[in-house]
């Protein structure tokens, strides 16, 4: 990381964001409740939600080598690369988890560092189009009516419906669209604009050479449907570690069930999203009590005590799942610091 991060104003508008969420937050809870709740919390029942968090990795894994051309890299090169990147956004300010994950694979495959980042981005176009078809599916099942009951809202489910529907299908024309005829147009415009020897143009040839990858053998729908089963896995990790959390005479889980869950999952993943310090702290937080707004029945204490309890599970079993990865790779953290440079150049 580059010794002069604490001038970036990057980093520190990340950091004010997450305070500002922590605050949020917190500010009319009860500690002294709140560690009550993970007092309470069944433990056992959260360790039963664990080999669910490395199914969905798993599933990232062995999707992303469809995402490569003539890829000839293990299950193991891939997995290490995805768990090191992970552990360094959770490590590092301004996300640099992907760029250590393009440095990483790169190396180990011996291949060209912008075209494997033009896979991470296809891939993250994928994950966004998974995410919203799942959160617009569940949506139907959320209780909207406790939302517009707190003033939230003011509009009839039908138009939410249509309107959410609507979103997803023009994203999935437009993702089409690019991914089949993207390189025509970019062919087209070139020479009108004098772009011939532009950077953008290159960076843009080896993003659409990951887009035609999915037209070969209908690999567009295979890789579509293990985003979906891979989100699908992620959301079940946090479902069943609801069911550790009590909440009245019932269970964080047995409230929010499947579609729920899956609503807070689009939730998470969009607060998530905002810059904000590694590891996503304070914006998870908020993102967790938000996603509860619907369901007023849930108690207060029991949604914080899932939201820190749960998120500092993943962020430490990301960060040894990477220490793991890097030693199987023969790196040390030394490695990612000095690759720091010459991925932004990469990047630019």
């Amino acid at each position: 990381m580059n010794k002069k991060w604490y001038l970036n104003w990057k980093v520190w508008f990340g950091i004010l964001i997450s305070l500002g969420a922590l605050y949020w937050t917190f500010k009319d809870s009860n500690l002294r409740e709140i560690l009550n709740s993970i007092e309470k919390a069944k433990w056992l029942v959260i360790l039963a939600s664990f080999p669910f968090f490395i199914g969905g990795i798993l599933l990232r894994t062995y999707r992303w080598s469809y995402l490569i051309k003539d890829d000839t890299s293990t299950l193991r090169q891939r997995y290490n690369a995805i768990n090191i990147g992970f552990m360094v956004t959770s490590l590092l300010p301004l996300r640099l988890g992907e760029l250590a994950r393009m440095y990483v694979f790169a190396k180990s495959v011996k291949r060209s560092a912008v075209e494997i980042l033009a896979t991470i981005v296809v891939e993250r176009l994928f994950d966004v189009l998974a995410i919203l078809i799942l959160f617009v599916s569940a949506l139907p099942f959320v209780p909207i009516q406790a939302v517009k009951e707190l003033g939230l809202a003011d509009i009839p489910q039908w138009k939410i419906q249509v309107i959410a529907w609507s979103i997803v299908i023009i994203a999935l024309a437009i993702f089409l669209i690019v991914s089949r005829f993207g390189r025509s147009l970019i062919n087209i415009a070139v020479p009108k604009f004098g772009l011939e020897n532009s950077k953008i143009v290159s960076l843009a040839d080896s993003l659409f050479n990951g887009l035609e990858v999915l037209w070969v053998k209908r690999r567009i729908l295979k890789v579509l449907f293990l985003s979906l089963l891979m989100w699908t896995v992620t959301t079940l990790t946090f479902y069943v570690a609801l069911f550790a959390f009590p909440s009245g005479n019932t269970t964080l889980g047995a409230l929010l069930g499947v579609e729920g869950t899956i609503f807070l999952q689009g939730v998470l993943c969009g607060f998530v999203a905002l810059p904000s310090a590694p590891g996503f702290f304070g914006v998870w937080h908020a993102a967790a009590k938000t996603a509860f707004i619907p369901y007023a029945a849930a108690d207060h204490s029991s949604i914080l005590a899932f939201a820190v309890v749960i998120h500092l599970l993943n962020y430490f079993l990301t960060i040894i799942l990477g220490l793991e990865a890097l030693k199987n790779e023969g790196m040390n953290w030394g490695d990612i610091q000095t690759s720091d440079n010459e991925n932004r150049e990469c990047s630019k």
